[in-house]
């Protein structure tokens, strides 16, 4: 049960690479540079099924109520960091992630699970959250669809507590580092900070979603819209991102790297002359590559 999911890891030994330029969709504006963290997720970890027996179903449930609980402080502290640190009308997020999270446990649902399939907590867990992220997914709304996210934001902090696991990877993420990763959830964004995190890269991520919201309000630059991605870069990269063009370069060849430094000075300069009061939010706000 304490087997972890493996996260990126720098390697010495990988060849150069060409340089690499994707498009993504800006999330959130800004310039940054920084060798690519690629992060697991413990939502995708599958070991070998676990099954119990009839008699067990009861330890079981008491080690999922145990987790709800001790998942139940962690959004009640979290909500308590966002309202003193970003805005207080944020902490709502994760105050409604405790309401669905006792919705949840008050319907049975787990238990129902656990009974007809006669596996671990953990695997219990997964298949319920996923059949509700499922459900969330499948409306036409495109507000209430990207409470999908929710979803597994509630899932991947059960699993953690109930595996020991570090559910995101960023334990051991270098300080300074392009996160680049599937999937971002609230609790990602709520643990990190410009100061960990250069830059984000997310496979997908809408617009409106809390997460989304949250990277803004934190003023950490962040792509998406890139399907594929963790197919397609590794650990150890270099990486530019530029959320004001939309872009993200790999390995960057000499000349594009001094490009983009000479306009990352200027970024940087335009956020001390704001004093830190303000946002850079258009390209037209730094000078061109032109000037």
């Amino acid at each position: 049960m304490n087997s972890q999911p493996a996260f990126g890891a720098i390697s010495s030994l990988e060849p150069a690479r060409a340089e690499l330029s994707l498009k993504g969709i800006r999330i959130s504006p800004g310039l940054a540079s920084g060798r690519v963290w690629v992060a697991g997720d413990i939502l995708d970890f599958s070991p070998e099924t676990h099954r119990i027996e009839p008699h067990q179903v009861d330890a079981e449930m008491e080690r999922v109520r145990r987790a709800i609980l001790q998942v139940e402080a962690e959004l009640e502290e979290s909500a308590r960091r966002v309202s003193e640190q970003i805005d207080p009308s944020l902490a709502g997020i994760f105050r409604a992630h405790q309401l669905m999270l006792e919705s949840l446990l008050s319907s049975n649902e787990f238990e129902t699970e656990m009974r007809e399939s006669l596996t671990s907590a953990a695997e219990v867990v997964k298949s319920v959250f996923r059949k509700w992220e499922a459900k969330f997914a499948a409306i036409q709304d495109e507000t209430l669809r990207q409470r999908a996210d929710d979803i597994l934001d509630l899932a991947r902090r059960v699993l953690r507590q109930l595996e020991g696991a570090d559910a995101f990877g960023l334990a051991t993420m270098p300080a300074g580092s392009v996160l680049v990763t599937q999937r971002l959830l609230p609790s990602d964004v709520v643990a990190i900070s410009p100061g960990d995190v250069k830059a984000i890269v997310v496979e997908s991520l809408g617009q409106g979603s809390h997460a989304a919201l949250l990277t803004r309000e934190k003023g950490i630059p962040t792509l998406a819209g890139l399907p594929g991605l963790l197919s397609q870069v590794r650990s150890g990269d270099e990486a530019l991102v530029d959320a004001f063009r939309e872009a993200l370069i790999i390995s960057p060849n000499p000349e594009r790297r001094h490009e983009f430094d000479r306009r990352l000075e200027e970024y940087r300069a335009s956020l001390l002359t704001c004093k830190w009061t303000c946002h850079v939010h258009t390209e037209s706000d730094i000078s061109s590559p032109d000037d």
